[in-house]
Protein backbone atom coordinates (compact mmCIF):
# COMPACT_ATOMS: atom_id res chain seq x y z
CA UNK A 1 0.00 0.00 0.00
CA UNK A 2 1.28 3.77 -0.91
CA UNK A 3 0.43 6.73 0.91
CA UNK A 4 -1.17 9.05 -1.54
CA UNK A 5 -2.77 12.91 0.09
CA UNK A 6 -5.62 14.20 -1.26
CA UNK A 7 -5.08 17.46 -3.48
CA UNK A 8 -8.61 18.04 -4.76
CA UNK A 9 -11.60 17.45 -4.19
CA UNK A 10 -14.79 18.97 -6.75
CA UNK A 11 -18.16 18.39 -6.49
CA UNK A 12 -19.17 17.38 -10.13
CA UNK A 13 -22.94 15.79 -11.04
CA UNK A 14 -25.53 14.95 -8.74
CA UNK A 15 -24.02 12.39 -6.15
CA UNK A 16 -20.52 12.20 -7.46
CA UNK A 17 -17.62 14.33 -6.64
CA UNK A 18 -14.08 13.61 -8.19
CA UNK A 19 -11.16 13.04 -6.27
CA UNK A 20 -7.16 13.75 -7.26
CA UNK A 21 -4.68 11.89 -5.19
CA UNK A 22 -0.94 11.58 -5.61
CA UNK A 23 1.85 10.49 -3.73
CA UNK A 24 3.57 11.39 -0.64
CA UNK A 25 7.33 9.97 -2.17
CA UNK A 26 8.89 8.51 -4.84
CA UNK A 27 6.90 5.83 -5.14
CA UNK A 28 3.99 5.01 -6.60
CA UNK A 29 1.36 2.40 -8.57
CA UNK A 30 2.00 2.19 -11.98
CA UNK A 31 -1.15 1.25 -13.40
CA UNK A 32 -2.91 0.42 -16.71
CA UNK A 33 -5.96 2.71 -18.53
CA UNK A 34 -8.72 0.79 -17.25
CA UNK A 35 -7.34 -0.99 -13.74
CA UNK A 36 -9.00 -0.24 -10.70
CA UNK A 37 -7.26 0.41 -7.51
CA UNK A 38 -8.23 -0.16 -3.73
CA UNK A 39 -8.68 2.87 -1.79
CA UNK A 40 -7.96 2.63 1.92
CA UNK A 41 -9.20 5.11 4.39
CA UNK A 42 -6.94 5.81 7.64
CA UNK A 43 -6.57 6.23 11.01
CA UNK A 44 -4.47 8.45 13.55
CA UNK A 45 -2.20 6.05 13.27
CA UNK A 46 -2.12 5.28 9.42
CA UNK A 47 -3.58 2.19 9.66
CA UNK A 48 -6.87 1.25 7.42
CA UNK A 49 -10.21 1.33 9.01
CA UNK A 50 -12.00 1.11 5.82
CA UNK A 51 -11.10 0.33 1.97
CA UNK A 52 -13.28 -0.15 -1.39
CA UNK A 53 -12.26 -0.67 -4.77
CA UNK A 54 -12.56 2.23 -7.47
CA UNK A 55 -11.98 2.60 -10.88
CA UNK A 56 -9.10 5.01 -12.40
CA UNK A 57 -10.24 7.94 -14.35
CA UNK A 58 -7.05 9.44 -14.63
CA UNK A 59 -4.28 8.78 -17.85
CA UNK A 60 -1.51 6.59 -16.39
CA UNK A 61 0.72 9.33 -17.43
CA UNK A 62 -0.82 11.87 -14.96
CA UNK A 63 1.20 12.69 -11.57
CA UNK A 64 -2.06 12.32 -9.85
CA UNK A 65 -4.15 9.46 -9.93
CA UNK A 66 -8.48 10.85 -10.20
CA UNK A 67 -11.16 8.87 -9.42
CA UNK A 68 -14.75 10.09 -9.40
CA UNK A 69 -16.93 8.34 -6.35
CA UNK A 70 -20.63 8.54 -6.24
CA UNK A 71 -22.31 9.06 -2.47
CA UNK A 72 -24.40 6.27 -2.47
CA UNK A 73 -24.45 6.96 1.58
CA UNK A 74 -23.27 3.45 2.47
CA UNK A 75 -21.01 3.25 5.41
CA UNK A 76 -17.73 4.10 3.42
CA UNK A 77 -18.88 6.72 1.50
CA UNK A 78 -20.24 8.35 4.79
CA UNK A 79 -17.00 7.94 5.89
CA UNK A 80 -15.17 9.38 2.68
CA UNK A 81 -17.22 12.80 2.68
CA UNK A 82 -15.23 13.63 6.10
CA UNK A 83 -12.03 13.62 3.98
CA UNK A 84 -10.89 16.90 2.75
CA UNK A 85 -7.74 18.39 0.94
CA UNK A 86 -4.38 17.49 2.57
CA UNK A 87 -5.71 14.23 4.55
CA UNK A 88 -3.96 11.01 3.65
CA UNK A 89 -5.47 8.13 1.95
CA UNK A 90 -3.53 4.49 0.79
CA UNK A 91 -3.80 3.31 -2.32
CA UNK A 92 -3.22 -0.21 -3.35
CA UNK A 93 -3.23 -1.81 -6.66
CA UNK A 94 -3.56 -1.95 -9.51
CA UNK A 95 -5.74 -4.93 -10.01
CA UNK A 96 -8.53 -6.19 -13.04
CA UNK A 97 -8.01 -7.34 -16.41
CA UNK A 98 -10.29 -4.55 -17.87
CA UNK A 99 -7.83 -2.64 -19.75
CA UNK A 100 -7.12 -0.63 -23.01
CA UNK A 101 -4.06 -2.46 -24.86
CA UNK A 102 -3.75 0.19 -27.72
CA UNK A 103 -6.01 -1.44 -29.83
CA UNK A 104 -7.31 0.82 -33.24
CA UNK A 105 -10.54 0.18 -33.26
CA UNK A 106 -12.67 0.69 -30.41
CA UNK A 107 -16.08 1.13 -29.27
CA UNK A 108 -16.85 2.01 -25.25
CA UNK A 109 -20.05 1.53 -23.53
CA UNK A 110 -20.75 3.14 -20.01
CA UNK A 111 -23.42 3.48 -17.78
CA UNK A 112 -23.60 6.80 -15.64
CA UNK A 113 -20.53 6.31 -13.02
CA UNK A 114 -18.89 3.25 -15.09
CA UNK A 115 -17.43 6.10 -17.33
CA UNK A 116 -14.81 6.44 -15.11
CA UNK A 117 -12.54 3.77 -16.15
CA UNK A 118 -13.32 4.57 -19.90
CA UNK A 119 -12.23 7.88 -19.04
CA UNK A 120 -8.71 6.69 -18.30
CA UNK A 121 -8.55 4.88 -21.53
CA UNK A 122 -9.85 8.15 -23.63
CA UNK A 123 -7.61 10.46 -21.92
CA UNK A 124 -4.75 7.92 -22.33
CA UNK A 125 -5.68 7.88 -26.22
CA UNK A 126 -5.47 11.34 -26.76
CA UNK A 127 -2.70 11.93 -24.23
CA UNK A 128 -0.54 10.08 -26.78
CA UNK A 129 -1.53 10.93 -29.85
CA UNK A 130 -2.84 7.08 -30.47
CA UNK A 131 -4.50 6.96 -34.45
CA UNK A 132 -7.28 4.58 -34.96
CA UNK A 133 -11.59 4.84 -34.74
CA UNK A 134 -12.86 5.00 -31.41
CA UNK A 135 -16.49 5.32 -30.70
CA UNK A 136 -17.90 6.35 -26.92
CA UNK A 137 -21.24 5.35 -26.28
CA UNK A 138 -22.52 7.12 -22.91
CA UNK A 139 -26.00 6.46 -21.41
CA UNK A 140 -27.32 8.83 -18.68
CA UNK A 141 -30.96 8.93 -17.44
CA UNK A 142 -30.52 12.84 -17.75
CA UNK A 143 -28.16 15.87 -18.60
CA UNK A 144 -27.66 16.90 -14.95
CA UNK A 145 -26.18 12.90 -14.81
CA UNK A 146 -23.73 13.28 -17.19
CA UNK A 147 -20.09 13.07 -15.65
CA UNK A 148 -17.46 14.93 -17.66
CA UNK A 149 -19.56 16.20 -20.02
CA UNK A 150 -16.99 19.51 -20.87
CA UNK A 151 -14.16 16.95 -21.15
CA UNK A 152 -16.30 14.98 -23.45
CA UNK A 153 -17.49 18.02 -26.13
CA UNK A 154 -13.64 18.49 -26.00
CA UNK A 155 -12.95 14.84 -27.14
CA UNK A 156 -15.42 15.45 -29.94
CA UNK A 157 -12.80 17.68 -31.29
CA UNK A 158 -9.97 15.34 -30.75
CA UNK A 159 -11.40 12.53 -33.08
CA UNK A 160 -13.19 10.70 -30.61
CA UNK A 161 -17.04 10.14 -31.54
CA UNK A 162 -18.75 10.87 -28.66
CA UNK A 163 -22.82 9.69 -28.43
CA UNK A 164 -24.64 10.13 -25.03
CA UNK A 165 -28.16 8.71 -24.74
CA UNK A 166 -30.45 10.19 -22.12
CA UNK A 167 -33.24 7.96 -20.99
CA UNK A 168 -35.32 9.63 -19.12
CA UNK A 169 -35.68 13.30 -20.70
CA UNK A 170 -38.82 14.16 -22.98
CA UNK A 171 -36.63 15.96 -25.25
CA UNK A 172 -32.80 15.48 -25.92
CA UNK A 173 -30.19 18.48 -27.44
CA UNK A 174 -28.91 18.08 -30.98
CA UNK A 175 -26.33 15.52 -31.42
CA UNK A 176 -27.46 13.49 -28.47
CA UNK A 177 -29.42 10.14 -28.69
CA UNK A 178 -33.02 9.81 -26.69
CA UNK A 179 -33.68 6.18 -24.90
CA UNK A 180 -31.50 3.31 -24.72
CA UNK A 181 -28.57 2.20 -26.53
CA UNK A 182 -30.03 -0.86 -28.70
CA UNK A 183 -28.79 -2.56 -32.16
CA UNK A 184 -29.78 -0.01 -34.29
CA UNK A 185 -28.19 2.73 -32.68
CA UNK A 186 -24.82 0.72 -32.72
CA UNK A 187 -24.82 -0.29 -36.41
CA UNK A 188 -26.13 3.83 -37.19
CA UNK A 189 -22.36 4.70 -35.56
CA UNK A 190 -20.65 1.61 -36.17
CA UNK A 191 -20.39 0.83 -40.00
CA UNK A 192 -18.39 -3.08 -38.88
CA UNK A 193 -19.52 -3.76 -35.35
CA UNK A 194 -17.59 -7.12 -35.99
CA UNK A 195 -14.22 -5.38 -36.25
CA UNK A 196 -14.38 -3.64 -33.50
CA UNK A 197 -13.22 -4.21 -29.97
CA UNK A 198 -15.51 -2.90 -27.08
CA UNK A 199 -14.98 -1.87 -23.71
CA UNK A 200 -18.05 -1.67 -21.16
CA UNK A 201 -18.66 -0.38 -17.78
CA UNK A 202 -22.10 0.33 -15.72
CA UNK A 203 -24.55 -1.63 -13.69
CA UNK A 204 -24.75 -5.47 -14.51
CA UNK A 205 -28.17 -5.45 -16.03
CA UNK A 206 -26.82 -2.97 -18.89
CA UNK A 207 -24.04 -4.70 -19.37
CA UNK A 208 -25.05 -7.84 -19.54
CA UNK A 209 -28.07 -6.90 -21.99
CA UNK A 210 -25.11 -4.93 -24.14
CA UNK A 211 -23.18 -8.30 -24.37
CA UNK A 212 -25.92 -10.40 -25.44
CA UNK A 213 -26.69 -7.93 -28.14
CA UNK A 214 -23.29 -7.75 -29.55
CA UNK A 215 -22.92 -11.22 -29.70
CA UNK A 216 -26.18 -11.20 -31.75
CA UNK A 217 -24.73 -9.16 -33.85
CA UNK A 218 -21.90 -11.37 -34.86
CA UNK A 219 -19.11 -10.08 -32.29
CA UNK A 220 -16.84 -12.59 -31.49
CA UNK A 221 -16.69 -12.96 -27.46
CA UNK A 222 -12.95 -12.76 -27.00
CA UNK A 223 -13.96 -9.02 -28.35
CA UNK A 224 -15.99 -7.46 -25.92
CA UNK A 225 -14.65 -6.70 -22.31
CA UNK A 226 -16.18 -5.43 -19.63
CA UNK A 227 -16.53 -4.23 -16.18
CA UNK A 228 -20.03 -4.11 -14.29
CA UNK A 229 -21.20 -3.75 -10.73
CA UNK A 230 -25.20 -4.41 -9.08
Amino acid sequence: MYLYKVISIIKSCDEISIYRLEPTGNEKIEYKPGQFIMLHLLGEKKQTIDKRPYSIASSPSEPYIELAIKNVNGRFTSKLNAIKTGDLVGVEGPFGHFYFNNENKAAFIAGGVGITPLMSMLRHIIKNKIKGTYKLFYSCKTQNDILYREELEEMKKKGIEVIIFLTREETVPAGYEKGRIDEGRIRKYVKNPNEFVYFMCGPSNLVSSLKDLLIKMNVPETSIKFESWG
